[in-house]
């Protein structure tokens, strides 16, 4: 009886702060009007460019001008011009966006709003389904179900500015979930979309060369060279020239990079140069990733070997607060293993990660130089890693294991 009225409890307060982080997504606060819409606005008119034979690179830096498009920069976010603002993305991005061509812009901003919000409904289904199964609980699938909505204030932004990240995240754990099922090739589909955005997608490349998915990195080379080749002969242009043009995106001042932050920053790109300290920065990322997933190869778990590349993205080069949407797939993956493990050392860990990591932004709050909460993170993805790869016995210390008595955990084990 005790135990029965327990677990009710226990339910109705995991789904109270479902409902209350779902609502914070939705209800956040107001956007600006001349934010709300505008990355979608500038990815359609940038394929809308290619497919009017321009490259937006072009249009955007100058060497182009045209009478219908308006060169980004902050000063036109105010403007009636903020409605034909082009940037630049990769050339791979224009052909996954001609088809929204077809359609006017407010039509296919709709549906790429309806889009968006399939998305994290699609997450948190999955969250919610995942964590059922693992502890076959109401309670255990809303935890993890929450977990993914820790990253609200990314996912509310993206929503209101349409930005790729949401589709992004749901896209890698659609490419995990076909790996789980042994279904590589398709899971390569889902890869080549998240590459989109090469700052968020680019590092799981790494992990599939580690784990030797060589199904899914065929079809993502051969989707990214067609996307590449079909942008390239819309604008008449050398696909290597529009590659190319990738490295020199960046147009302002940035505040930090990796686990350099603020003033340190500053002081370094003033010494080596911002491109440089970019630079280093992307091959230590590559370097951790490699090495990270390396360790983890041994894991079956594929939220586990995914998590050196989740991490890493948003770290390797540059992101945007928005762009930590892609945590929500770390953390279902640290939440799934938190309900159903039963071993106090283990549950301790996933927790501490998932807190470091939800925790990064106070590196900055507080100004720190480094990134404190991330560097501790990255030590005890490390701590996982050489445990996974070598064994309890490899580490210099260990954990008397701990059981733990959860809710159900008699009748249904881990």
């Amino acid at each position: 009886m005790v135990m029965n009225i327990a677990g009710k409890v226990w339910t109705a307060f995991w789904v109270a702060i479902f409902l209350f982080l779902s609502s914070r997504v939705v209800f956040t606060g107001d956007f600006p009007d001349n934010l709300r819409g505008v990355d979608f606005r500038m990815r359609y008119n940038e394929a809308e460019c290619v497919r009017s034979g321009k490259d937006p690179y072009l249009v955007w830096n100058g060497t182009l001008t045209s009478d219908k498009y308006t060169p980004w920069d902050f000063k036109y976010l105010t403007s009636a011009d903020r409605l034909n603002l082009v940037h630049a993305y990769p050339p791979w991005e224009y052909a996954w966006m001609l088809p929204l061509t077809c359609l006017s812009r407010d039509t296919a901003e709709t549906v790429f709003r309806v889009l968006s919000w399939s998305s994290i409904l699609f997450i948190a289904g999955c969250a919610f389904l995942l964590g059922y199964k693992a502890r076959r609980a109401i309670w255990a699938g809303f935890a993890v179900a929450t977990a993914v909505l820790l990253v609200w204030p990314a996912m509310w932004y993206c929503q209101e500015s349409l930005n790729y990240g949401i589709l992004i995240a749901a896209a890698v754990l659609m490419a995990l979930l076909c790996h789980r099922r042994g279904y590589d090739y398709l899971a390569g589909l889902f890869w080549s979309f998240a590459l989109v955005k090469p700052q968020l997608g680019g590092l799981f490349v790494v992990t599939l060369l580690v784990r030797w998915k060589w199904r899914s990195l065929l079809v993502i080379g051969l989707i990214t060279l067609l996307g590449t080749l079909v942008s390239a002969a819309l604008c008449q242009r050398s696909p290597i020239d529009m590659v190319l043009a990738i490295t020199h995106y960046s147009h302002r001042q940035f505040m930090s990079v990796g686990f350099i932050r603020h003033k340190l920053f500053a002081v370094l790109a003033a010494s080596f140069g911002e491109t440089a300290l970019i630079a280093g920065s992307a091959v230590l990322g590559i370097v951790l990733c490699l090495l990270l997933s390396w360790l983890l190869r041994p894991s079956k778990d594929v939220f586990e070997w995914a998590m050196p590349a989740v991490f890493l993205s948003t770290l390797w080069v540059v992101s945007r607060p928005h762009d930590q949407t892609i945590n929500a797939i770390m953390f279902l993956g640290l939440a799934h293993g938190a309900v159903k493990e039963t071993r106090l050392p283990r549950l301790l860990c996933e927790l501490s990660l998932l807190l470091l990591v939800l925790l990064r932004d106070m590196d900055d709050l507080l100004l720190l130089p480094i990134g404190l909460t991330q560097i501790l993170a990255l030590i005890l993805l490390f701590v996982r890693g050489i445990k996974c790869k070598f064994g309890r016995s490899a580490l210099p210390f260990h954990f008397p294991l701990i059981q733990l008595k959860c809710y159900n955990s008699s009748r249904h084990g881990r």
